[in-house]
């Protein structure tokens, strides 16, 4: 239903797999020995009702669940993010305070100083409701995108896109199969939030750009790297089975979760 991937600081990946029935399962993932990944079950546990959105924070070492609230209270629970943490859950919010259900996407702002903010989409209202990313996760402030409605994945990116885009970057899904861009600048001055475009989403070092040319893997458009716009037009074709995809980036004839991770 929804997927969400985490690194743990031990080095091992992981994909936390989200279903209508709230029954989450957490899978390591690794190389198969032919070059393939394989996912080995190393978890799984209750949200309680239909879940879809998800995002870990590999920094923090948690996993944010986003329970849509269809047949009661939405909510948004901070879990654990390693195989080990069983079913002991923080609520961040809920359908009686800010959200409105259904609460659909969840996404992390990421600043330098290893604070930023958690956003969660409230697809009932077509608002959008933001958090600090640390304990206690006070809310700072609801914001609307023009033109958004039926928001289900969201997205955000502090480094400097360029163009409209020179201090960051949020996404949100409208409808069917559209996305809306919104600078973050605009975002951050309403609310009161941090500008950092330091922060580098790679790791490591400063925000070095990746080398040019089209024969970066993931690099869709061809326009030397890849980034947000890339992962654009992954969403748009997921789930397509047409051999040549521009999308498939394996090569297996389905855009999926295997193009997602070498994105």
């Amino acid at each position: 239903y929804g997927v969400c991937l985490y690194k743990s600081p031990t080095g091992k990946f992981y994909a936390f797999k989200t279903a209508e029935n709230g029954l989450i399962e957490q899978h390591e993932l690794s190389d198969d020995g032919s070059g393939r990944i394989k996912g080995t079950k190393v978890r799984s546990f209750s949200v309680g009702s239909q879940t879809e959105g998800c995002v870990a924070d590999d920094e923090n070492r948690n996993v944010y669940m986003a329970e849509e609230g269809k047949a009661g209270v939405g909510a948004i629970w901070k879990y654990s993010a390693e195989p080990n943490g069983g079913d002991t859950r923080t609520k961040v919010d809920d359908s009686n305070g800010h959200l409105n259900k259904d609460v659909e996407g969840v996404t992390i702002y990421h600043t330098s100083d290893g604070k930023g903010y958690l956003i969660a989409s409230s697809q009932g209202a077509s608002e959008f409701d933001v958090y600090d990313r640390l304990s206690p996760q006070s809310y700072k402030f609801t914001f609307k995108v023009s033109g958004t409605s039926s928001t289900d994945g969201i997205d955000v990116a502090n480094v400097n896109f360029g163009g409209s885009f020179p201090q960051g970057l949020f996404l949100a899904h409208s409808g069917g199969a559209s996305f809306k861009g919104v600078p973050w600048q605009a975002i951050a001055s309403a609310g009161g939030l941090t500008i950092d475009t330091s922060w580098n989403p790679r790791g490591g070092g400063g925000l070095t750009p990746t080398p040019t040319g089209s024969s970066i893997q993931g690099d869709l458009d061809k326009d030397g790297d890849a980034d947000i716009f890339d992962y654009n037009i992954l969403t748009t074709n997921f789930g397509s089975t047409n051999c040549g995809n521009i999308a498939d980036i394996d090569g297996n004839c389905k855009v999926d979760i295997f193009d997602y991770n070498i994105l």
